[in-house]
């Protein structure tokens, strides 16, 4: 009775487990197969769900290799059981099998009712669970039977960082020998990539650093050292960190931090680095960028379980940091800054390789279930690309950084090289004028007696330019008569053709009144260039008599009051006089008080003149720019300071740009048109005032608002 009771329950138990669907294998190829289907899932926790012959036909069907952001049912439960029936052929039977693990939680496997692995510690429990991320860990086994039963029992709390993007886990079989090719194709190429950029990146480091120790005032090489060390120390977390642990502990903090150190430290770093090397000015936008990040940081340490949704701020962040090292290096580029080429070339490199990468990456998708490169670009040739174009990413700007400095530095090691070559020559030097002072000393007497000569001919040579003074002042009297005469008749000429057209011109016929029209009108145009370039002569001729006179005249107490506005007058008038319309609103302001200073007054009332004119032809362009509402108005202040006079006259014309405010009392500099103006007036002016009277000549101006110009004499 026994035997046929026992029986007839294993028959029942067949039947149940033939019942239910199962994932069939037939044969093994080599990279081993997924088991991505007939998962069965269920809330809760049980030990009797790990046996065998447990009926999960009622259980909900759950793919644990779809990503978290379509698992809700399993984000929400926390702890659960999966479930999966196994089928194998015949010929799999005894044979040494292997299951490639790559868990993503906390997880116990059982197969067939045994456990055969653990990777964490499962439990609803925050505090007792245990979660990790990539342990990668085979199970090997023999299958004696073509039916088997893989359970797995899953936690995931919601204390644990959601990585949305990645799955629960992956179970694939495959034979023994295969696991070690895949581990190798898998982990290891990345593995020896990052190792490689982080060797790299820590061996320009160090040489900065070295170059920093050899040379303490070049404090760049610092800034970029560490900034450098960051990013190697981020690359170099990779191939050295095991499995991550997903609780969230100051371990897991300090390792997410470290290994996102590319992202969130190295691109503020570097842009303090490029600051100071380029020695531009830390803009607000630089602070705003700096604080965005200690928030950022602020934001990842507090809540690194919402790491996935603040991911994309980082790399924005990254983004922006880039955008402004390409400014800061083209706002240097034009400030002639020859190693700015270097940093803002890398840059462009970089954003090529960042577009071509991103072009690949859309062109051929890529699932990163634990595939090889070849199957997940499809072909080896892209797969080497995109592993080269990803370390690109990373060396591009930093070797530029050190191609940067290394051109500084040889340009300041040729410079050193030629100040020492300098020294060398200056101290042969040295030894030669100690190898001839013997006979320096015995020609002193013959070297006084040449300066003694020398000082005779600079005598003569004074005398000679006096000379040269008074023929050229005679000379230009004597053209300035010939001048006169050239200028005024110009003027009748120009008269006469006027009141030849009012008269007999009108007596032509028409047939000859165009051709008469037009000599006339050239002999107009003629005469009108030989009055303008008279006029031009004529003022070259004054302005040189002016600097032909080497005396400032003869001082004797003077009113500048009255001396002002007498000339603030004249100058006025004249004005007036050739152009009829001209109005301008004339404001003195004259100190009552003011005692008579020891002046030359003609040589005071030449200077306020010419300031007064220069006022007057800068309200009057300013008229003719502005709209009919602006007044024209020219302004002169006397005032008693401390120990000396002071005298404004100020305008509200055209103003004089900072780019010439220098050059203004330079002799022949005018900013007039040609034929309006010499050049020598505030020249002349300046002479007087500063050597003439050992006083002050100063300009303020602002332009488009006006132009004052400031005497100083000293009582």
């Amino acid at each position: 009775m026994k035997p046929t009771l026992l029986v007839s329950l294993l028959c029942l138990l067949s039947l149940i487990a033939l019942g239910q669907p199962a994932f069939r294998i037939d044969n093994l190829i080599k990279d081993g197969f997924f088991l991505d289907k007939g998962w069965k899932f269920h809330v809760g926790d049980n030990p009797v769900w790990a046996k065998p012959n447990f009926d999960d036909s009622r259980w909900d069907t759950l793919n644990p290799t779809a990503p978290f952001s379509k698992l809700p049912q399993l984000t929400q439960a926390e702890l659960g059981w999966f479930r999966l029936h196994l089928r194998v052929d015949s010929s799999l039977l005894n044979q040494p099998l292997a299951i490639d693990v790559t868990p993503i939680g906390a997880t116990e496997i059982y197969l067939n009712g045994k456990l055969v692995h653990m990777a964490g510690r499962v439990s609803k429990n925050p505090n007792i669970e245990r979660t990790v991320a990539g342990d990668i860990r085979p199970i090997h086994f023999v299958l004696s039977q073509p039916t088997n039963t893989i359970a797995v029992r899953y936690s995931l709390t919601s204390s644990n960082i959601y990585i949305q993007d990645l799955s629960p886990f992956y179970l694939r079989l495959l034979r023994p020998e295969s696991f070690i090719d895949i581990l190798f194709h898998n982990g290891f190429p990345d593995a020896i990539k990052f190792s490689c950029i982080g060797g790299l990146v820590l061996m320009l480091s160090l040489i900065h650093l070295c170059f920093y120790y050899f040379y303490r005032q070049h404090k760049a090489n610092l800034l970029f050292s560490i900034a450098l060390l960051v990013l190697a120390i981020s690359r170099l977390m990779f191939p050295l960190t095991g499995p991550i642990v997903l609780s969230v502990t100051w371990r897991t903090i300090t390792s997410f931090v470290v290994s996102n150190f590319h992202i969130t430290v190295f691109p503020i770093l570097l842009l303090l680095a490029v600051y100071h090397y380029l020695q531009r000015p830390h803009q607000l936008f630089f602070w705003l960028l700096t604080i965005s990040y200690a928030l950022y940081w602020v934001a990842i340490i507090g809540g690194i379980r919402y790491y996935n949704q603040l991911a994309p701020i980082g790399f924005a962040l990254a983004f922006v940091s880039f955008l402004n090292y390409l400014v800061v290096s083209y706002q240097a580029i034009i400030a002639y800054n020859r190693q700015a080429y270097f940093l803002f070339y890398g840059g462009l490199a970089f954003l090529t390789t960042a577009i071509l990468f991103l072009s690949i990456s859309a062109l051929f998708p890529v699932n990163f279930a634990d595939l090889t490169l070849e199957e997940q670009y499809g072909n080896s040739l892209i797969a080497t690309l995109m592993m080269v174009l990803e370390g690109l990413l990373y060396i591009t700007i930093p070797v530029s950084v050190s191609l940067a400095l290394a051109s500084d530095f040889a340009q300041t090691s040729f410079s050193l090289q030629r100040k020492l070559g300098e020294v060398n020559q200056l101290s042969q030097e040295k030894q030669q004028i100690l190898a001839t002072q013997n006979e320096r000393l015995e020609q002193q007497v013959e070297t006084r007696t040449a300066e003694l000569k020398a000082s005779q001919v600079q005598l003569i040579q004074k005398e000679k330019l006096a000379s040269l003074g008074e023929l050229t002042a005679g000379i230009a009297h004597e053209i300035q008569n010939p001048l006169n005469f050239v200028n005024n008749f110009s003027e009748v000429s120009v008269e006469l053709i006027d009141e030849l057209k009012d008269g007999p011109f009108r007596q032509l016929p028409e047939a000859d009144k165009e051709y008469a029209e037009e000599i006339l009108g050239d002999l107009t145009s003629n005469l009108q260039k030989i009055h303008r370039h008279g006029d031009r002569a004529s003022s070259i001729v004054k302005g040189m008599l002016e600097h032909s006179r080497t005396e400032s005249g003869e001082k004797r107490p003077t009113d500048l009051n009255s001396l002002a506005d007498e000339y603030l007058k004249i100058a006025y008038h004249g004005l007036r006089a050739k152009d009829k319309s001209f109005n301008c609103e004339l404001i003195t302001e004259f100190e009552p008080t003011l005692e008579p200073v020891e002046v030359a007054p003609q040589e005071i009332g030449r200077v306020l003149l010419n300031l007064y004119n220069n006022a007057f032809y800068a309200v009057v362009q300013r008229q003719y720019l502005a709209e009919d509402s602006y007044q024209p108005m020219v302004q002169v202040q006397t005032k008693r300071l401390a120990n000396y006079i002071e005298i404004r006259v100020s305008d509200n014309g055209t103003g004089i740009p900072d780019s010439v405010k220098a050059k203004i009392f330079q002799p022949f500099f005018t900013t007039k048109p040609t034929g309006e103006g010499t050049g020598l007036g505030l020249s002349l002016s300046y002479d007087i005032i500063t050597k003439g009277h050992g006083g002050t000549l100063t300009v303020e101006s602002a332009e488009g608002q006006g132009t004052t110009f400031v005497i100083q004499l000293p009582i």
